[in-house]
């Protein structure tokens, strides 16, 4: 028999291992990825499934030490606290629950802490916790990959305690935090600050935090607004008292849960933030959720309600995803517009804000008519008579959740599924609009511009909403990351065809309703034309011109406007539908910058078509717009009417395409600065009629604004 030695082969492994990037893995031909994941599956110790932590050298507790320490003070409380909210914040942004508030040994066994001013800290994180995770699972608006940190892994989240106990162990405790706090003030040399903003921050934030999700589980917003406002107040104590704590790592173990994870797929252990990023991302998700939990006071229709929902669902998941959640749930509730406007209610508005020259077809007593209307308003709002939309909710409601920030991934498709039911329902209202109009013009009752013309009130206003659905998957494909860097400028091309579309729509609409508005973008032409002019007028407005001159002129003594002072006197005519079409225009004006940018790209040689022979450019962007390519409306754009364009662009030099997107960028800024000027007037009217101080208080704060600058207007 022969025999068998040993053989160190160290250096062998050693040196194979210096050619391997990160990731990779040396395996047999026959170890396939099934056996990889099974081993992990069972926990076998020779696979490391990415959590296996380094050898740093730090102490940490165990759950048994930090159980047996008899007391803490108050400086250690304030850093375990602090530790708290930055683990609180790297669960928040995707990471798992176990590995992010749960390395805190102390967390294990609240119970068993012994000091009684943590431990009410302790238990008002766990209802918090506890409570944004019941309000993540009851909307599932986040994908499975962030969000599967929602799991406890049997961990306790303080089931047993009540929200009002939680609550009242940290009121009691308030007073005597504050006067410890000043004592640490006073030891660290710090500069000695005012008696009102001595209470500890970080138990307060969490005190005012916990009462504010108690009462939007309960759908008592007005009381959830003053708690968030409160804990809002906190996060600014909190920021200027950064550094009070002690260091409390030692009660921190991010590889204290790593046997719980087996079962998940691998993921590196979540680098934490910093304090003071996580009180910026706090404040951010607070603020959210403020502008949220305000909105059903604030009486939106469907058109400010879809605006703000779409800006919502827009927003970066993190830290907005609470904020997402709670709109979500608090949306739509009893069939009714945030519990209190029915679809139906909101419906009518909405069309007749947007053409008035139709109110009269919600208003007639015909009999015809009003069946016609009912036929519309039960297609569209309260339709009750297909099984589904009983399960469902009407379109109008299903747009609106999606929109919000429903689970992105999901979201995409379902924006599919409504623009093909849309695309539906538009044909059927447009049989509705041609029947209605020909019975009003046979009776006499045609209230329009003219006779002749069949303005289709109720399909345009489907067709507009569609482009809504339509814009919005467009640009959820970017946020999602589904389209391959080559593919920019075909999408943004045809991206700009669909924001021209919706245009030429609601232009042909206010030529048939003669709205009474100005455009903002004439706004914005004749403030730029009286500051163009105002700015050649030095020239002219000389001595020895004379009065002679100074009358030829015209305009030589007119002083200029700021932007400012040129909104504040134009505001009043200006509404909210006005503004959402300038936007409009600002994404047009983007996008096209954009797409410009994209095709100097491809010029320069940074977005190259792939060259492989299976690759086909048509076929790939017959699928890429398939869901356009099913649709009467709006017009398709072939792949022919792309080549042309795009040879067009080529024939451009790079530093011609770049120099075109700038100009769209520098009219899309302008845009925007008047655009916001606009609205800022708007909300803050809007603000004071609904809060009941009048139009007169809004007329003395504009009179305020310059006397000057109303007489130069009357000029």
């Amino acid at each position: 028999m022969q025999k068998r030695e040993w053989v160190n082969i160290d250096a062998v492994v050693t040196a194979a291992a210096k050619q391997m990037e990160p990731s990779q893995m040396i395996k047999l031909d026959t170890f396939t990825l099934w056996d990889a994941m099974a081993a992990l599956q069972i926990m076998e110790p020779r696979m490391d499934n990415g959590m296996r932590s380094l050898p740093t050298g730090e102490t940490k507790w165990t759950v048994n030490q930090a159980k047996s320490i008899p007391s803490f003070s108050v400086d250690e409380i304030i850093g375990i606290s602090d530790g708290l909210v930055v683990k609180l914040l790297s669960w928040l942004s995707g990471s798992h629950l176990s590995q992010t508030l749960f390395s805190c040994v102390l967390l294990h066994d609240v119970h068993a802490c012994k000091s009684d001013l943590l431990r009410a800290v302790l238990l008002a994180f766990l209802k918090i916790a506890n409570k944004l995770k019941t309000l993540i699972e009851r909307a599932r608006i986040a994908e499975d990959d962030e969000f599967f940190g929602v799991l406890p892994f049997g961990l306790s989240l303080a089931d047993e305690v009540a929200d009002a106990e939680a609550i009242e162990g940290l009121q009691s405790i308030e007073d005597f935090l504050g006067n410890e706090l000043k004592l640490i003030r006073t030891r660290s040399d710090a500069s000695p600050q005012d008696d009102s903003a001595a209470p500890l921050k970080a138990d307060l934030l969490v005190e005012s935090y916990l009462s504010a999700l108690s009462y939007i589980t309960r759908r008592n917003m007005g009381s959830a607004k003053k708690s968030l406002n409160q804990a809002l107040a906190q996060i600014e104590l909190g920021k200027a008292s950064v550094g009070l704590g002690k260091d409390m790592r030692v009660a921190f173990d991010v590889t204290v849960n790593r046997k719980l994870l087996h079962d998940s797929a691998p993921r590196a252990i979540a680098e934490c933030p910093t304090l003071e990023a996580a009180f910026t991302d706090l404040q951010t998700m607070i603020t959210e959720m403020l502008e949220v939990v305000s909105l059903p006071s604030m009486g939106f229709g469907w058109d400010d309600t879809l605006t703000f929902v779409s800006q919502m669902g827009m927003r970066k998941v993190q830290p907005s995803v609470i904020a997402r959640t709670v709109l979500y749930l608090n949306l739509t509730h009893s069939g009714k517009l945030f519990g209190k406007t029915t679809y139906a209610l909101a419906l009518t508005q909405s069309i007749i804000t947007a053409y008035p020259s139709c109110a009269f077809l919600f208003t007639s007593a015909d009999a015809v008519v009003k069946k016609y209307m009912t036929e519309f308003t039960n297609l569209v709002a309260g339709g009750v008579d297909e099984p589904q939309r009983q399960q469902e909710g009407s379109i109008l409601e299903r747009v609106l959740l999606v929109v919000s920030g429903f689970n992105r991934a999901l979201a995409r498709r379902n924006l599919a599924k409504l623009g093909r039911e849309l695309e539906t329902i538009q044909a059927a209202t447009e049989a509705i609009d041609g029947a209605l109009h020909e019975y009003l013009v046979t009776k006499g009752l045609f209230r329009g511009p003219s006779q002749a013309e069949e303005p289709y009130y109720l399909s345009s206003w489907i067709y507009e909403l569609k482009f809504h659905i339509l814009e919005t998957y467009l640009h959820m494909g970017f946020e999602l990351k589904l389209f391959s860097e080559f593919e920019y400028p075909t999408v943004l091309w045809y991206m700009d065809h669909v924001y021209e579309m919706h245009l030429g729509h609601l232009n042909r609409m206010a030529v048939v309703c003669a709205g009474d508005t100005v455009p903002v973008l004439e706004l914005l032409w004749q403030f730029q034309q009286q500051r163009d002019l105002g700015g050649a007028s030095p020239a002219i407005n000389s001595s020895s011109g004379g009065p002679a001159a100074k009358k030829k002129s015209g305009h030589s003594n007119v002083k200029v406007l700021s932007m400012e002072g040129f909104v504040a006197k134009v505001a009043s005519t200006v509404k909210s539908r006005d503004l959402s079409e300038s936007m409009l225009v600002v994404r047009q004006l983007i996008g096209r910058g954009l797409m410009l940018f994209s095709f100097g790209a491809r010029k320069a040689g940074f977005l190259q078509i792939p060259s492989f022979s299976a690759y086909s450019p048509e076929i790939s962007y017959n699928h890429r717009f398939k869901l356009f390519m099913s649709m009467g409306s709006p017009s398709v754009q072939p792949f022919s009417d792309f080549q042309t364009s795009e040879a067009a662009f080529m024939q451009l030099t790079v530093r011609e395409l770049v120099e075109r997107a700038i100009m769209f960028f520098s009219e899309a800024q302008t845009l925007i600065e008047f655009v916001a000027l606009l609205k800022a007037r708007c909300v803050v009217g809007f603000e004071s009629i609904a809060s009941g101080t009048g139009a007169s208080s809004a007329a003395g704060a504009t009179s305020s604004s310059g006397k000057d600058e109303e007489e130069t207007l009357a000029a």
